[in-house]
C-alpha cells in the first residue's frame, strides 16, 4: 500500500498537519516542528503529540494518525500506535490491525478522539500493551 507520510502534532491553538521536522537552533537545541503546507510555515509542536498519518480513512473520510482513537464495528475502542512493522490498534482484548479494517474501499473504523484530548474514553478498555514501550 503506498500512502501519503506526513505527520500532526498539537500547539495551543489545536492541530498542525503537514511534514515534521526538529529544527536545530544555534544551540544543537532541537524543537519539533510540523511544516504546515496550508500556511508554507515551520510551526512548533508538542513533541509528545507528534503522530504520523496511517494512510488510512475511517468510515467518515476522517484520516486515522497514531495516538487516535477509534471504535471498531461499533463495538471495541483501540488506541493506534506504531508497532515497528505496522499501525495497530490495542486494548485489553488485544490488537486490531488498522490496514485490516479497511476493505474493498470500505472501512469499519470510525475515529472517536485521541489521547491527547479525551483519554477518558479509555478508561475501561485500555492498559498498557506489550507493544509499547512506554
Amino acid at each position: 500500500m503506498n500512502r501519503e507520510i506526513k505527520f500532526r502534532g498539537m500547539t495551543n491553538n489545536g492541530w498542525v498537519y503537514g511534514y515534521y521536522l526538529a529544527m536545530q537552533d544555534d544551540f544543537g537545541i532541537a524543537t519539533p516542528t510540523i511544516y504546515n503546507l496550508n500556511t508554507n510555515k515551520f510551526i512548533p509542536v508538542e513533541e509528545e503529540t507528534v503522530g504520523q498519518y496511517t494512510g488510512i480513512k475511517d468510515k467518515n473520510g476522517n484520516e486515522i494518525y497514531e495516538g487516535d482513537i477509534f471504535v471498531s464495528n461499533n463495538t471495541h475502542k483501540y488506541k493506534v500506535i506504531y508497532d515497528d512493522t505496522r499501525f495497530i490498534g490495542i486494548n485489553n482484548i488485544g490488537v486490531c490491525y488498522v490496514d485490516s479494517c479497511y476493505k474493498d474501499g470500505s472501512s469499519r473504523i470510525k475515529v472517536i478522539g485521541n489521547i491527547y484530548e479525551n483519554k477518558e474514553l479509555l478508561k475501561d478498555e485500555y492498559r498498557k500493551s506489550k507493544y509499547e514501550n512506554s
